[in-house]
């Protein structure tokens, strides 16, 4: 016996649907890499150009940069952040000014840089000797001013003043006061009284109160003489505020 089999109703359809299979096959990534990548590119092309056509665009780089930062404005966060800033800068520059009072006020009348200058210089004096500086001194301050001799006992007795035992052993001492009191800088709490109390000492000498001028223009005069070169401005500047200071403390209300 012989069977026939029926034609299949969707014969005609066949070729059709072959090719159909063959052409997604085509379009569909596969494992090779060839294959793969053509099928993702062309898929991506697509897939753009279809959003393009839709009305979908994608932002450039710079917009979605600048995206945060209007986002910021818009909700007023960015207002805010300056205004911290500022509050910031406000509370840093006050603190600055503090601190630099307070360093002055620790530092006193006369600055570290002062005290270095004056300390400096004056070693450099002493150096030379407290009977030779001492000396100086008195011949720059009997120059200056003549009848300050007749304050002193070594006024009367030899013909050369400056060769006096007396006069020398004087100037010595004084030498040595001012030593104390540039020592002393650094601790003008305990320096003060001394000098309070040499000024009340020196008013029963019959010191007066223009005599303070003399001295201190004498000294002046023997630190340039002593020093030369090395007694710059900064330095006579810092000298005249340490005497003024010592001038000043010993005088105090003793002439009121």
């Amino acid at each position: 016996l012989k069977y026939s089999q029926a034609p299949s109703p969707f014969a005609p359809l066949e070729p059709m649907m072959q090719k159909s299979t063959a052409s997604a096959k085509a379009d569909r990534p596969t494992a090779s890499g060839g294959g793969a990548g053509t099928g993702a590119a062309s898929g991506g092309s697509s897939l753009a150009a279809r959003l393009s056509r839709a009305g979908f665009q994608q932002a450039p780089a710079e917009e979605a940069a600048a995206a945060p930062a209007e986002l910021a404005a818009a909700t007023g966060e960015a207002p805010a952040h300056a205004a911290e800033a500022a509050e910031a800068e406000e509370a840093a520059a006050e603190a600055r000014a503090k601190a630099k009072a307070a360093s002055k006020e620790e530092e006193g009348p006369i600055s570290r840089v002062d005290i270095h200058l004056v300390q400096e210089s004056w070693s450099k004096v002493e150096a030379m000797g407290e009977e030779a500086v001492g000396v100086a001194l008195f011949r720059n301050i009997f120059t200056a001013a003549p009848e300050a001799l007749g304050l002193f006992p070594f006024k009367d007795g030899l013909k050369n003043l400056y060769e006096s035992p007396k006069l020398k052993a004087h100037a010595s001492k004084v030498i040595a006061t001012v030593s104390v009191a540039v020592n002393g800088l650094t601790n003008l709490k305990a320096l003060v009284p001394v000098l309070q109390e040499l000024g009340l000492k020196h008013v029963g000498y019959k010191v007066l109160k223009p005599h303070y001028d003399v001295v201190g223009s004498a000294l002046i005069t023997t630190l340039s003489e002593s020093l030369e070169a090395a007694f710059t401005e900064d330095t006579k500047a810092a000298w005249l505020k340490v005497w003024e200071l010592v001038s000043t403390t010993m005088i105090g209300n003793h002439y009121s």
